[in-house]
């Protein structure tokens, strides 16, 4: 096992859980327990669903995958008046894949043990951790406090892609956070995969 992975046996943890049209995971409910293994996370299972935009013809509304979307609007075909903001938000969709494509690449070579961003479930060990996650997140937040088995490591989610950038730094920055190197302004946040007791809402 890689070194900065830890066993954690009935500990006591806090997640920030979300109602986001993109999670089709149950709701969690008090007395519930959480498998954490191989099924894509919510945040990850976005990328299961098709990113598109809706388009009014002479004859219905339809929906057009963002690329076609956006080259459409390039070819004058369609009116766009909000071509900013979307194309903004497709350029952070295809951002966020690329990223995380590339952290479960290096963390396969460099910390095969260690949970997938893909798949695991992100804990705080303070509930004014989980609060701090909970401001930053968008949808009907709540916070579990929940009991864990299973493994845990400690990243820093300050070495993540966020913007434009040489692609060499940003294969250096995964590996930093895979090796658990915090920066000058850590980010931290826990991934976990086991068994999750849900033991309150907040």
């Amino acid at each position: 096992m890689s070194a900065d992975v830890e066993t954690v046996a009935d500990r006591e943890f806090f997640h920030v859980t979300r109602d986001v049209a993109h999670n089709r995971h149950a709701p969690l409910m008090i007395g519930a327990t959480l498998e954490v293994e191989d099924r894509p996370n919510p945040f990850f299972g976005f990328y299961e669903s098709v990113h598109s935009y809706s388009v009014t013809t002479p004859t219905e509304v339809v929906q057009v995958p963002a690329i076609k979307f956006l080259k459409s609007i390039s070819r004058g075909e369609i009116n766009c008046p909000t071509l900013p903001k979307i194309a903004a938000d497709v350029a952070e969709h295809y951002l966020l894949l690329a990223r995380e494509i590339i952290m479960e690449q290096v963390r396969r070579e460099i910390a095969p043990d260690a949970p997938s961003r893909q798949t695991c479930l992100w804990l705080t060990d303070t509930i004014e951790a989980a609060r701090v996650w909970q401001a930053r997140l968008d949808g009907n937040r709540r916070i579990a406090r929940l009991r864990v088995r299973g493994i845990i490591q400690r990243v820093d989610a300050a070495h993540l892609l966020g913007d434009s950038e040489p692609l060499s730094k940003t294969y250096h920055r995964a590996r930093l956070y895979w090796e658990g190197h915090y920066s000058s302004t850590p980010e931290a946040e826990t991934l976990f995969a086991g068994s999750a007791e849900v033991v309150e809402l907040l």
